[in-house]
């Protein structure tokens, strides 16, 4: 058939992003400042939608005792679309297509 794709060989194999990094000692890791951005992470709708109830149900029933925990949560919610477009948010949909 034309349609049909060779075996790769192993030539063909593209190579593992991270092959050619080398490892970093302890003395080259430089920590990530508190005002710094660690991590950027894109979300679905329904990712979205998730990850906020998680974020809320966390507050909810842990961390009582720990005053930092409640402050980052908050600040993380914070960082999250007004309430009413997250309630917004079909995860039904979102996971059977439009």
């Amino acid at each position: 058939m034309a349609d049909e794709v060779p075996p790769m060989g192993e030539s063909d194999v593209p190579p593992i992003a991270g092959d050619d990094v080398q490892p970093i000692g302890e003395d080259d890791v430089q920590p990530i400042r508190d005002d710094e951005v660690a991590f950027h992470l894109e979300l679905t709708p329904p990712e979205l939608k998730i990850t906020h109830s998680a974020l809320h149900a966390f507050l909810d029933n842990f961390g009582h005792d720990q005053p930092d925990v409640h402050r980052i949560v908050h600040r993380l919610l914070d960082k999250f679309p007004p309430e009413h477009s997250i309630r917004a948010i079909d995860i039904g949909r979102g996971l059977h297509g439009r």
